[in-house]
């Protein structure tokens, strides 16, 4: 498990250290307030081609967290449930890392 932190409504690439290497692998990152939460109500949502990108070594990923993702916060800190599952083509899936995110609070609120 891994403690990232972030402040709401900015721009952040986080780096994630995974279990297995995720080279030519779609992979997910999910961050929700509650674990049982429905992913429908996740926070934040990214994939490969669409906010990761597997890195070198491949056993690391980067999630582009962007300003929107974060800015509808009102109620920070806050400590988001956070993983990344590897789909393969059966549409299996494998969790490959886990954590929490803090949000913490921003003082420059963008115009």
């Amino acid at each position: 498990m891994s403690y990232l932190s972030m402040r709401r409504g900015d721009d952040r690439s986080l780096t994630i250290t995974a279990t297995e290497d995720l080279t030519g692998s779609d992979v997910a990152f999910t961050a929700k307030r509650r674990r049982r939460d429905a992913d429908a109500d996740a926070v934040i949502t990214k994939t490969t081609g669409a906010g990761i990108v597997i890195g070198n070594p491949g056993t690391t990923a980067e999630v582009a967290i962007d300003a929107a993702d974060t800015d509808g916060l009102d109620d920070v800190p806050v400590a988001l449930y956070w993983d990344v599952e590897v789909i393969d083509s059966a549409d299996k899936r494998r969790t490959v890392a886990t954590g929490r995110l803090g949000i913490l609070p921003d003082i420059s609120r963008g115009s």
